[in-house]
């Protein structure tokens, strides 16, 4: 204000924003940096008007995929075809396009990243995941809540003239964070809809899976099973992620494969994160990939959940016929790695998105 008079609907008008810099480990402080726009980062920004109402094709996220060889596939040995430049995955998400500073979205996508998707972020320029968008997504959302909720209306009609052009700008502080909340609440509702599947979902939709994994956790009931904890909820959506991928790729029971994972695995392979062939199934390959990580217990963290999990759940047929030995570790760090990528929380609940 300052000059004593404001412009209702003032298509000028800004609201200022103030948001604390999230800390970061040393890693990702050096992520940062390599990846990060030039400007410097300030605590105080400006949001203004959207122009024009939110277009609803730009609340939706799109994939493009340029490679240099379309048909390219993985050796005999597992290997993320990310790491090859050839090909590159490019989403062009809501939040880009929706005037918060770039070096504020660099910011939180390392802050929220994920180990497998920081190596995207240093190995792709402009790379984001769906999971990140997300997220990022929910934090800005959280920020112009916690601020608009300190603008309030004013609920008497202002008599002074001081009084009215007070309440002309406070609504057009309110005006503008309105329109951006509700950019943000469409893109999440969009995800909401039909790019996620919650643990629910799952086990309606595969009766079989949800028996066998009730019997090897001794429970007879969802709410039982969530109430166990993060680890075991995430363990759970890995042993979905597994058993649907290998039904989705050896196609022996594709009623077992809903249409929801199918598409998932379809935008995973064209994604660049398809790891298998068939040939590789039988390998014991844990001497191979204790070569790959730099730190052992990584490997040994693989062993245990194969021998909590995929031992048990394989004598108790959730994987159909097959041996462990069909389910090298290599395969088993994949489907974590992959679940890592799309894995979304907000507030308590966990669920995947399709890109």
């Amino acid at each position: 204000m300052g000059y004593g008079f404001c412009i209702k609907d003032n298509p000028v008008d800004t609201v200022a924003m103030r948001m604390g810099r999230p800390p970061l480990s040393p890693e990702k402080q050096a992520l940062r940096s390599k990846i990060a726009s030039t400007k410097d980062w300030q605590d105080v920004f400006f949001l203004s008007k959207i122009v024009g109402a939110p277009n609803q094709s730009k609340l939706l996220s799109s994939i493009s995929i340029s490679s240099s060889d379309p048909q390219a596939t993985s050796t005999s040995k597992m290997e993320k075809s990310s790491e090859s430049p050839a090909q590159e995955t490019v989403l062009e998400s809501l939040v880009l396009s929706s005037h918060w500073p770039q070096y504020l979205l660099d910011l939180l996508r390392v802050y929220i990243a994920t180990p497998p998707e920081e190596k995207m972020i240093e190995k792709h320029t402009g790379w984001v995941c769906a999971r990140t968008e997300l997220l990022v997504a929910s934090q800005l959302k959280f920020a112009l809540k916690v601020k608009l909720a300190g603008i309030q209306p004013i609920l008497k009609t202002p008599v002074t003239v001081n009084a009215q052009m007070a309440d002309i700008y406070r609504q057009g502080q309110r005006n503008i964070m309105e329109e951006h909340l509700k950019f943000l609440e469409s893109f999440l509702e969009n995800y909401q809809v039909e790019k996620r599947i919650t643990l629910r979902e799952i086990m309606v939709q595969d009766s079989r899976f949800k028996d066998v994994i009730y019997d090897h956790l001794q429970e007879e009931t969802l709410q039982a099973v969530l109430d166990m904890g993060q680890e075991i909820i995430d363990a759970i959506f890995t042993l979905s992620v597994l058993n649907n991928f290998l039904i989705y790729r050896d196609n022996k029971s594709p009623a077992l494969s809903s249409e929801w994972w199918q598409s998932w695995f379809s935008e995973v392979n064209n994604s660049g994160w398809w790891p298998y062939h068939a040939t590789d199934l039988a390998e014991d390959d844990t001497e191979e990939l204790e070569s790959q990580f730099e730190d052992c217990d990584e490997v040994e963290e693989l062993s245990e959940f194969r021998d909590n999990w995929i031992v048990p759940l394989c004598q108790a047929g959730l994987f159909g016929d097959r041996k462990v030995s069909e389910i090298p570790l290599s395969l088993i760090n994949w489907t974590i790695e992959v679940y890592d990528l799309h894995r979304v929380q907000i507030g308590e609940e966990i669920f995947l998105v399709r890109v």
